[in-house]
């Protein structure tokens, strides 16, 4: 799994990122707890600190949605490779950081935030 990654002012730089064609759209669960994984990895050195997720879906686990699960997920519990978002939202908060989450208003996607909150009370959606 790579947690690589690092800031940018170079708004060229930031663009180019953004084009690799990362998503695919739709309602099954996405790589939530990758994502957060990879931006505790950062240097984070800013006075304000803060990362933003953008998604129409709920993250992998049974616990944050009834969708269908894909073929990486363990079938028991829905969770990828990557476990649990908590644990890196947990680490998130400890570096400074505030997290925020903007979605569709999709029900998966409510839920599954207020499913955060219920650890990470901070959690802005």
């Amino acid at each position: 799994f790579n947690r690589g990654g690092k800031f940018t002012k170079d708004a060229l730089e930031l663009e180019e990122w953004l084009d690799q064609g990362l998503g695919h759209g739709g309602f099954i669960p996405e790589e939530l707890t990758g994502a957060l994984l990879a931006a505790s990895n950062l240097e984070w050195s800013g006075q304000q600190r803060f990362a933003v997720v953008i998604t129409d879906a709920p993250c992998h686990g049974k616990d944050y949605s009834t969708c269908a699960h894909d073929v990486f997920c363990d079938r028991r519990n829905g969770l990828t490779c990557t476990g649990r978002p908590e644990l890196p939202l947990r680490t998130l908060r400890d570096q400074g950081v505030k997290v925020f989450i903007f979605h569709t208003g999709e029900a998966h996607a409510v839920s599954m935030c207020e499913k955060l909150q219920e650890s990470e009370p901070d959690l802005i959606h």
